[in-house]
């Protein structure tokens, strides 16, 4: 899986360069991924890598005023030579995928799995506020004794993401400044949103609709979705940053460029206030850490210091 961002790249070169070579790049990113014995992680780059490729090539027309009809087409046609580099990366690694197919009647996926197995183990929109408060969480991978969560696996870090602050100030920061020429912000998020969507499983109909196609039916968990999730986020957080350095290039900041600042500070502290007054029950939704309002001081400490760090940028 930690191929994953160099076969976004290349999509994002394919389509910006308008290079087939950089699709036969993702051919050997993809088929390096089937070599690994694990298909399941290889899917899940083909549907971001595909989704994004749709998105980018969408956006492009839409910026251009293109018809519908035109649309269409353009997306057609990268979809297809797109899905031929994937196909090569199943003959590349034939080696491994032609024995896994010989295999297949002892396997326990054989006709696929049961959707309730498969769907086990998703993400939790309980654990999402971590993004903002991380420390008022029960951190670690491993819990001593097992839990009522339905797992000894501690869902925090196995169902939940925590990238950093600044993985949610910038990102918001980098939105608002955005460019007037089509850049990939708004396609990364809309595909950290149809991440979120499917690491969901069966919570929304993205899942389902996916594991439905055919040849679709062994793939199970969707929490591993969470990692494209995470990849699309610190995209966006490289790309505030830019955004960042860019506007402070320009000078006195306007009274607009504070919003997305008070909008940013609003929401977390008006989330840190209700953990904070409802600790009781917000124990009884997550898994809370020991020294949970200590946690809560801690994380916005750390959001004291990333609107330092991007204001003293600015």
């Amino acid at each position: 899986f930690c191929l994953l961002p160099l076969a976004m790249l290349l999509a994002e070169r394919f389509l910006s360069r308008r290079k087939f070579s950089y699709a036969l790049g993702g051919s050997l990113v993809l088929g390096l991924q089937l070599l690994s014995g694990h298909p399941t992680f290889t899917i899940v780059t083909i549907v971001a890598s595909t989704f994004y490729v749709v998105c980018r090539v969408l956006q492009r027309s839409w910026h251009r005023s293109e018809p519908l009809p035109v649309a269409v087409r353009q997306v057609a046609g990268a979809i297809s030579q797109w899905g031929l580099a994937a196909a090569l990366g199943f003959g590349i690694a034939g080696i491994q995928v032609v024995p896994q197919l010989f295999h297949v009647e002892q396997s326990v996926r054989q006709g696929g799995l049961k959707f309730e197995y498969a769907s086990s183990l998703p993400a939790q929109l309980r654990y999402l506020p971590q993004l903002l408060l991380p420390y008022a969480y029960l951190q670690g991978d491993w819990l001593k004794e097992p839990t009522p969560w339905g797992s000894i696996l501690n869902l925090v870090p196995s169902s939940g993401i925590y990238l950093g602050t600044l993985a949610v100030l910038l990102p918001i920061l980098g939105l608002w400044w955005q460019r007037s020429w089509p850049d990939p912000g708004w396609p990364l998020t809309a595909g950290f949103l149809v991440a979120l969507g499917l690491a969901l499983g069966a919570k929304t109909p993205l899942f389902p609709a996916l594991w439905s196609l055919p040849g679709m039916n062994g793939m199970r968990y969707p929490s591993r979705f969470l990692v494209w999730a995470s990849f699309c986020l610190a995209c966006l957080t490289a790309l505030g940053l830019h955004r960042v350095l860019a506007r402070s290039r320009l000078g006195r900041l306007r009274k607009r460029d504070l919003a997305p600042f008070l909008l940013i500070a609003a929401g977390v502290l008006l989330v840190g206030f209700l953990f904070w007054t409802e600790e009781k029950l917000i124990a009884t939704i997550v898994q809370i850490a020991p020294d949970f309002r200590s946690g809560i001081i801690t994380s916005l400490a750390l959001f004291i210091g990333a609107f330092s760090l991007a204001g003293g940028l600015l």
